[in-house]
């Protein structure tokens, strides 16, 4: 074996592709070459990122999916080191806001005194809240971004079923569980496995929030322009072949089909993507990623010619204020750029069904219906808009329902970590960008071992 001045092995010669430019397939791909891998990534859309995705528009730099980072994400934290990108992220404030009544609370979420002072819970929901934490803590040691399925066993009922039987009060947490349930899982807490809260609170259990001056895309941005990507680049098939090898087919749109044969590859995209282009799953494998429940869902984004009174980054909104905006998210609040000079910029968070009903409407109609929601909240907005930008997602979001780790941890152990093709991405991990970066370090790590046994 050739060695290079570092001292590592030498692996030049040792091809790779990785399917998907999300965060998952780039922090596979840069991993890969940083151990001396010749890698290629193969995007079908025309940017990377995938739902770490910001764009600017009419002067607003939009966050347009993931849009929070916490220092809990110790993955995406060591990356940026080795990155050397620490110098490119800066504290975003962790100032929330709870519509209660006719009254809104303001506390920071990683202030002790702020959660304790609060009035928006009372002292019984304060103790029960404690209680929640203490049972976060004790799990902690398995609740990893890198293996969620580690948390197997505590996969056994839902997060209403779980609140009864440590007898806290369910409605008097409605202003915090909801906006995550509803707003980022696109799920009601029935439908979601208690796991779920606890790593909510374990992403929230650190010492802040971060965030880019060039948005939340600064880190895939970053990982691309180190690697060698092809975008617009629609993967039609990954197979093994007999000899060990990977033969990759991929086309662009109009030009005749590519064949790759490479020693290994990794296939980070969606479930069903992956079903789609990866024939040699089993039975039990395909089972699994079929039964995974992804939704879709719009998000809206509002420019404003003033800046809102409202000195949070997140106006929590409970179901019995409004029965479809579950947060507003406000972007200027949250880092230095997002907005010219006196504007503002909000971003919105709905309930499923608002997703389903605006699925086919206009645009126009959707920004009507937008503005008037969020004016019951920040009045006077309606007459500032400056900017609105609409999105659709397929997919959106995936839901973890009660039962659903268990599963992973099943369809985890049958998965051969020696085989030529590893995989990564959302349906591996918790719904965070941290978890689908763990993913990927995951799947990179495996397929070096893979490839350095087979040259040794």
């Amino acid at each position: 074996m050739i060695t290079t001045e570092e001292g590592r092995t030498d692996r030049i010669r040792r091809r790779v592709i990785v399917v998907g430019a999300g965060i998952s397939g780039l922090t596979a791909g840069w991993r890969l070459r940083q151990a001396g891998f010749d890698v290629t990534v193969l995007e079908r859309d025309d940017h990377v990122g995938g739902r770490m995705r910001t764009i600017d528009r009419d002067g607003y730099r939009l966050d347009v999916a993931a849009s929070l980072l916490s220092t809990s994400y110790h993955e995406m934290c060591d990356l940026l080191r080795d990155l050397a990108l620490t110098n490119d992220v800066r504290p975003t404030s962790d100032l929330f806001a709870f519509v209660q009544g006719d009254a809104i609370h303001r506390l920071r979420t990683h202030a002790r005194r702020d959660l304790l002072a609060t009035r928006l819970f009372g002292p019984r929901t304060k103790i029960a809240m404690a209680k929640i934490m203490i049972d976060m803590v004790r799990h902690r040691r398995v609740l990893d971004w890198t293996d969620p399925s580690r948390a197997a066993a505590l996969d056994v009922e839902n997060i209403p079923a779980y609140l009864r039987r440590r007898r806290i009060p369910t409605q008097s947490l409605s202003a915090f569980i909801e906006p995550f349930s509803m707003g980022f899982n696109l799920v009601p807490a029935e439908e979601l496995s208690v796991i779920n809260l606890y790593f909510y609170l374990h992403a929230m259990a650190g010492k802040g929030l971060f965030n880019s001056r060039q948005g939340i895309q600064f880190l895939p941005n970053h990982l691309a322009d180190q690697l060698r990507v092809e975008l617009t680049a629609r993967v039609t098939s990954v197979t093994i072949d007999g000899d060990g090898s990977v033969a990759v087919r991929w086309q662009r749109a109009g030009q005749p089909e590519q064949v790759e044969r490479v020693d290994g590859a990794i296939i980070a995209v969606p479930a069903h993507h992956a079903l789609a282009i990866y024939p040699q799953f089993d039975d039990d494998q395909r089972q699994f990623l079929q039964e995974l429940r992804y939704s879709r869902g719009i998000t809206v984004a509002l420019g404003l010619r003033r800046v809102p009174s409202e000195t949070a980054v997140w106006l929590s909104i409970p179901t019995g204020a409004h029965p479809d905006l579950v947060g507003v998210l406000l972007e200027h609040n949250k880092a230095p750029g997002r907005a010219p000079a006196g504007h503002a910029l909000l971003s919105t968070y709905w309930q499923r069904h608002w997703h389903e009903q605006h699925w086919d409407a206009t645009d126009e109609a959707i920004q009507d219906n937008v503005v008037n929601a969020v004016s019951t909240f920040l009045p006077g907005i309606g007459d500032d808009i400056d900017m609105c930008h609409i999105q659709r997602w397929t997919p959106y979001a995936l839901a973890w329902l009660p039962g659903s780790f268990a599963a992973l941890r099943r369809f985890l152990a049958s998965l051969d970590t020696r085989a030529p093709v590893q995989f990564a991405g959302d349906y591996f991990s918790f719904l965070c960008t941290n978890s689908c970066l763990a993913s990927g370090e995951r799947a990179a790590r495996q397929l070096t071992a893979t490839l350095a046994s087979r040259m040794g």
